[in-house]
């Protein structure tokens, strides 16, 4: 109902008087009042790529992997989007490495110093150790934790206890047997032997 002095639109039919002017000559109307405008929410723009990426999967570089990241939007909610991040390389993934068996040098010579732990008893503490963390919701060992590379699984989810075992189980032969290392060279993506094996993926993601 629409108030015929003011046009002013009335909702309630009931209404005698028209609130804005006072007459009370009114005419009926079929279409609905006209929508109020809100503003839009600007969204970040980690937020804007993942759409992109999702409307465009053919411009995807063939060097990037989808992986789901966690983004924050107003503070409040998270949402899930695939954002497309590079693979680690060659010299991340030794640097991490270096780190984690450097850590595990220091542990057993302090060791040594004190509480006398068998080596054999460090090596199935510090497998354990890998295989929990890159399991775990921070899907890195210390050394990949500081180069920001993380392990996934190839669809981009996050490993498995039983993928983590099996990733580390090869990872452990191929350093039985150096030439196997020398399989990430050749590899697309950057993928060692028991990547390959394991179906898993190491992803650069810059924080």
């Amino acid at each position: 109902m629409q108030c015929k002095n003011c046009n002013n639109h009335i909702p309630v039919e009931t209404i005698q008087i028209c609130p804005n002017c006072g007459k009370k000559e009114f005419i009926a109307t079929t279409s609905k009042p006209p929508k109020r405008k809100f503003k839009q929410k600007k969204t970040s723009s980690m937020l804007q790529k993942a759409r992109q990426n999702l409307a465009n999967p053919k411009q995807i570089d063939a060097d990037k992997c989808f992986v789901p990241l966690n983004i924050q939007t107003n503070g409040k909610e998270s949402l899930r989007y695939p954002v497309s991040m590079p693979y680690a390389n060659i010299i991340q993934r030794i640097t991490a490495s270096f780190i984690d068996y450097l850590l595990f040098v220091i542990i057993f010579v302090l060791s040594l110093q004190t509480i006398h732990i068998d080596l054999f008893i460090l090596l199935i503490a510090f497998f354990c150790y890998q295989v929990f963390m890159e399991s775990s919701s921070y899907q890195a060992t210390i050394g990949k934790k500081i180069l920001k590379i993380y392990v996934y699984d190839d669809n981009g989810k996050r490993l498995t206890l039983l993928r983590a075992i099996t990733r580390n189980i090869f990872k452990k032969i191929s350093l039985i047997f150096p030439p196997l290392l020398l399989i990430v060279i050749f590899a697309k993506r950057y993928k060692s032997l028991h990547d390959l094996i394991a179906k898993t993926s190491v992803l650069y993601i810059p924080e």
